[in-house]
């Protein structure tokens, strides 16, 4: 599958981007996370908000760049500064101060 790269450098354009991208596809996933480890996830953070569908976005993006089929306990990478940008800018947070941006442990 051959990734459309814009002028920039960054392939947030690409088809495949926005059809994870998608309301819809966002919260399929979260249902699915939701339904799988329900007992470790607090209450509030079983609701649909901005934040959970920014959480949704960089986990279908991770998996979709670096195809991965499981998460290793301490594999962690950054995901390009342009699609952060672009799941930021369809899911904003109420508040800028509020966005933590990736962290290395």
């Amino acid at each position: 599958m051959k990734q459309r790269i814009n002028q920039e450098g960054c392939f947030a354009d690409d088809e495949f981007i926005n059809m994870l991208l998608h309301p819809v596809m966002l919260e399929v996933s979260l249902r699915n996370i939701w339904c799988s480890d329900k007992d470790s996830l607090p209450v509030s953070s079983s609701t649909l908000c901005n934040r959970n569908l920014r959480y949704s976005a960089y986990r279908s993006i991770f998996f979709f760049l670096f195809r991965r089929n499981e998460r290793k306990k301490n594999y962690r990478t950054a995901l390009p500064s342009c699609l952060v940008d672009e799941v930021r800018r369809r899911y904003p947070e109420d508040s800028v101060n509020k966005y933590v941006g990736f962290a290395k442990k």
